[in-house]
């Protein structure tokens, strides 16, 4: 299986929800469906980082998604924006959903079971309202596609990522690693 290592405020991560130490559905599993819907304390629909494990502790990523790995405990997530879905295999699983430093970490258990859907809404509340006291969470130093080969990321992938950390300022740089001159930030 391909992995990429994806340099981004001091973070290590992957595209491919295929990385090693991520856990694939088997072929021989009827997985169970997780559908979550994740909403602010007014019900609107919110963008976080989330961070799903089956019960032994192993990773999943939904397709499409950019798996991300922290570098120092090494826990994959991934960005969504209002919801997301994925087939797993049935058994216990934990969703912790994080949004920057005005929002308040929800974590649940579920339960998922064979060819059923399990639907989970997670309301994340804000802890305070930083903008408006006149101050705004940043990053003036973002490289999403610093990867050895290059990693080509969209600009919805650039906003999903910084509304999911609740980044207010954000300053995207252009990258390329090792001895492959690749620039694959045509949109920027």
């Amino acid at each position: 299986w391909p992995s990429f290592g994806l340099s981004q405020s001091g973070r290590r991560g992957t595209r491919s929800a295929s990385v090693p130490d991520l856990k694939p559905v088997g072929a021989d599993q009827s997985p169970g469906r997780l559908w979550v819907r994740l909403k602010d304390e007014e019900g609107r629909p919110v963008a976080a980082r989330i961070y799903l494990r089956d019960a032994q502790g192993k990773a999943y990523i939904p397709p499409g998604s950019i798996a991300r790995q922290a570098g120092r405990s090494s826990e994959y997530y991934f960005h969504a924006d209002g919801h997301f879905q994925i087939e797993m295999p049935e058994g216990g699983a934990t969703i912790e959903v994080v949004k920057g430093f005005e929002y308040i970490p929800q974590a649940q258990q579920i339960r998922l079971r064979p060819s059923q859907t399990t639907s989970v809404t997670l309301t994340l509340r804000r802890l305070m309202d930083l903008p408006s006291m006149g101050w705004y969470s940043g990053d003036v130093h973002m490289h999403l596609n610093h990867v050895p080969g290059g990693l080509y990321v969209t600009m919805e992938d650039c906003r999903v990522l910084v509304a999911g950390e609740d980044i207010k300022v954000s300053n995207l740089l252009i990258s390329s690693v090792g001895s492959f001159a690749h620039v694959f930030d045509t949109e920027f």
